[in-house]
């Protein structure tokens, strides 16, 4: 094994052959016990060559399974989100991997608000959540990029109800195999579960209390069974059926699919994290209040008379770059989005520019910022992009809340280069350049220099923390082992 690294064997061995009189003891209770046991690890076969942090991880706590996918090394930790050891284990293997990106099975909406009940009570008196929170908490204080695990709720109850009319969403194989499968792929190391709940029984509280409703209503519906009553047993078997299909249909969803999702966010973070490594990205990271009565001041730094540099240039964060001659509409409510557009009207005509970048990760967070509500940002964005010329504004109110909104119409002008150290935070909470420079052949030598790969290579390892359910766990394992990390 290469220096700073441990050499992981498991290995298979092979099952005593029983006497044929030890065959037919007790068979209920050893399909059973063999039941219970698939749910747990089935080791893999071959030799893992893993960082020796992450090795430790996997030794120490049940809870934390891996995989590895060529210098990227997957840290999975299954969580039960109520009350119990996961918060604890959660900081622990964090400090102990001391990984490149932690990621969290929450969408943006979901830190804003878990967070926002994080500020008002400590991490151990939370009810639910304590386990994001703690991931969250120490990704931060350890200046650890954080990255969005998974999709909108929306997104979710769309796809349940848009599948409803399609015959694979009710197969019982993804559910079979999540909780009947043996691990075979040497490069992971699936989650034990029931070490998990032997370790902390705790964790098995919200799965009983899910699944307490369906098994009573089995019991409830064994109790009818007749014999010699085909029509009432036809009845039973035709309800256990449909029960066992909508089964299916919620894990399909609600688990598996997101599962597919986790990993894939799980990849993506893997390479933006490698893209800042080799320097494509840049990372940047700061708080600010949301307080909207905070007055906005132009931005008179902005120099119309220099095509070169342009000073206190507003940064806009974008999904998809912005191109030069093309148009695009932006909806802005945000407060400090309000007060950057006035601070660009309040330039003259030709000067109302703002510098739009393309962003590969965002992250919010909620926190108290000298007694006030505020949010902890960590950005990261391309160090090319385009500058953005206002051409039409429309005021407006948001539906609900009445509050401002504005419409804004830019267009595409030239493209333009910024480096970390010219970055800064304006008062208001977004990102400004001091000095960006407007080039276009510097800007197609950095694009030429990017597509032939002639950035800093990553040699080095990239560890990635992914803190998840315990029922997402190895389903996320597995995705990250069928997907080649590139």
């Amino acid at each position: 094994p290469e220096r700073g690294r441990t050499a992981m064997v498991i290995k298979d061995e092979a099952p005593t052959a029983r006497p044929n009189h030890q065959r037919n003891i007790n068979r209920r209770g050893t399909i059973s016990f063999c039941a219970l046991f698939a749910i747990g690890i089935t080791p893999p076969a071959l030799a893992l060559s893993i960082p020796q942090s992450v090795a430790n991880a996997i030794k120490s706590y049940p809870c934390v399974g891996h995989a590895t996918r060529g210098n990227t090394h997957f840290v999975v930790i299954g969580t039960s989100h109520s009350r119990c050891q996961s918060a604890k284990e959660v900081r622990q293997v964090i400090e102990e991997v001391q990984p490149d990106g932690v990621v969290v099975e929450l969408d943006p909406e979901r830190v804003i608000r878990l967070t926002k009940e994080g500020t008002r009570s400590p991490n151990e008196e939370q009810l639910f959540g304590a386990d994001f929170l703690a991931a969250i908490d120490t990704a931060q204080e350890k200046d650890i990029p954080l990255f969005i695990g998974d999709e909108y709720q929306k997104e979710t109850t769309a796809r349940l109800i848009g599948t409803v009319l399609e015959p694979a969403s009710y197969g019982p194989g993804r559910l079979l195999k999540t909780f009947f499968s043996s691990n075979k792929d040497s490069s992971s190391c699936r989650v034990d579960l029931i070490r998990t709940f032997i370790a902390d029984p705790m964790k098995l509280a919200p799965l009983l209390i899910t699944a307490l409703p369906p098994l009573v209503l089995l019991l409830t519906t064994a109790q009818s069974y007749h014999i010699d009553d085909f029509g009432t047993n036809t009845s039973i078997a035709l309800s256990l059926l449909l029960s066992f299909m909508a089964t299916c249909k919620v894990f399909n969803n609600l688990i598996a699919d997101r599962d597919d999702t986790l990993a894939s966010n799980a990849n993506r973070a893997a390479r933006v994290v490698s893209s800042v490594k080799s320097k494509e990205m840049i990372r940047a990271r700061w708080t600010f209040t949301v307080n909207d009565e905070a007055a906005a001041k132009p931005n008179s730094d902005l120099d119309p008379n220099d095509g070169t540099v342009i000073r206190q240039t507003p940064l806009f964060t974008l999904k998809t770059p912005l191109e030069t001659g093309k148009v695009r509409n932006l909806n802005l409510f945000e407060p400090r989005w309000l007060k950057m557009i006035d601070g660009v009207m309040a330039q003259p005509a030709e000067s109302q520019l703002f510098g739009c970048v393309t962003c590969s990760n965002k992250f919010y967070s909620a926190i108290d910022v000298n007694g006030s509500e505020g949010r902890y940002a960590d950005v990261i964005f391309g160090r090319r992009g385009t500058l953005a010329q206002l051409t039409q504004l429309v005021e407006g109110q948001r539906p609900v809340s009445g509050d401002r909104k504005v419409s804004a119409r830019i267009e595409g002008r030239d493209s333009f280069v910024v480096e970390e150290e010219a970055l800064s935070v304006s008062k208001e909470g977004y990102l400004v350049a001091s000095d960006i420079i407007c080039d276009d052949n510097i800007c197609v030598e950095i694009e030429q220099y990017e597509r032939d790969g002639e950035c800093e290579k990553v040699s080095d390892d990239i560890k990635i923390v992914i803190v998840v359910g315990l029922l997402h766990a190895n389903g996320v394992i597995d995705g990250l082992s069928r997907t080649k990390h590139s």
